[in-house]
């Protein structure tokens, strides 16, 4: 569950707390990819890699609006971020012992924290151009949460969720 400060956000404020918020989960999902790497889970690590991209394709497209609209002044990330999100979703850390299991639940609830998030903005913002960017992000991200689940349900099926979670990601 996210919460948006009350009262009035600009465009640019608005930009700045989706741009910090993308930078932040490409990072943490790189992060996780690297984890899985090292622990020779490559089916996992594949799908954090690309989460991490995607995270970045809207870091890229979120930034280039901004500047576009604001220019390059005053893009700073993190300036005016608004966007508080639950402990368990984007707003939590990863633990250098998480399991794939969890890091598919966080996951879950990253993407859920953003799709609500850009849902709430779109249809709040008077601006046309930032209500159909954030539409569209919105939609990005349910996906997004749909492939962690799809994934966590295929490593149940199989009976790999217990197999590879500390001891296929090396943290036993």
């Amino acid at each position: 569950m996210i919460t948006i400060e009350p009262g009035r956000m600009t465009s640019a404020e608005i930009l700045n707390s989706a741009i910090y918020n993308e930078k932040l989960a490409a990072d943490h999902y790189d992060s996780l990819a690297q984890l899985c790497l090292k622990a020779g889970n490559e089916t996992a690590a594949s799908f954090f890699m690309d989460q991490s991209k995607r995270e970045t394709g809207h870091f890229n497209r979120l930034l280039k609006l901004k500047t576009r609209r604001h220019g390059s002044e005053g893009t700073t990330l993190g300036e005016n971020v608004r966007w508080i999100v639950s402990e368990t979703g984007a707003g939590s850390q990863i633990s250098p012992d998480i399991t794939v299991d969890d890091a598919l639940k966080l996951v879950e609830e990253r993407e859920k924290d953003a799709a609500e998030f850009y849902s709430v903005i779109s249809a709040k913002t008077s601006d046309r151009v930032l209500a159909a960017m954030f539409k569209t992000l919105a939609d990005e991200e349910v996906r997004h949460q749909y492939l962690a689940k799809a994934l966590r349900s295929r490593m149940e099926m199989k009976g790999l969720v217990e197999e590879v979670d500390y001891v296929d990601l090396g943290f036993e």
